[in-house]
């Protein structure tokens, strides 16, 4: 059982002085740490056992059933979480080889290639940038604003691991 910081018995009065009020905050937060770490403990020991898994399974069923996974740009029902639906999913253009390995600027053409592996624009040759590498995973067009400008300034974190998927292939 947990207590909240600022109650229970140990808690010292703003009479007994700022060290033994740190040293009484530290003890908290240990104290609350430990006890996350049991519960964390306890959820790993539950994923890894078959019926563990079984149950959030399960939960997860009952979680979709109640609250359908919805496409993140026009919210239509998608069958899976952090997903697009066809439609928006074929408007998205994601940026792939061949493009430039130091701005990740896509070239429009494979002839842009050099022989040696080492593939620059022509403005990262002109006037290197400071970086060493950058990567996009979409082409910021129509189709791709409402996601960054949602996730950017709407607080919907719910997209983040959709968009952290797409970046780790960039």
């Amino acid at each position: 059982m947990r207590l909240p910081i600022g109650s229970g018995p140990m808690q010292p009065s703003p009479k007994q002085g700022t060290i033994k009020n740190f040293w009484w905050l530290a003890h908290r937060v240990v104290m609350q740490k430990s006890l996350l770490s049991v519960h964390d403990q306890n959820m790993v020991r539950l994923q890894k056992s078959a019926m563990g898994r079984h149950i959030i399974n399960l939960s997860q069923s009952f979680a979709d059933f109640v609250l359908p996974p919805r496409c993140l740009l026009c919210r239509d029902l998608v069958t899976a979480n952090s997903g697009l639906c066809p439609d928006c999913w074929n408007k998205q253009r994601f940026i792939a080889p061949p493009l430039c390995d130091r701005c990740g600027l896509p070239f429009a053409f494979a002839d842009q290639l050099a022989g040696d592996g080492v593939q620059f624009c022509a403005a990262c040759l002109a006037k290197p940038p400071l970086f060493s590498r950058a990567r996009a995973a979409l082409i910021y067009d129509d189709a791709s604003r409402p996601l960054v400008l949602n996730f950017k300034h709407g607080d919907q974190l719910h997209m983040a691991k959709a968009l952290a998927m797409w970046m780790a292939q960039a």
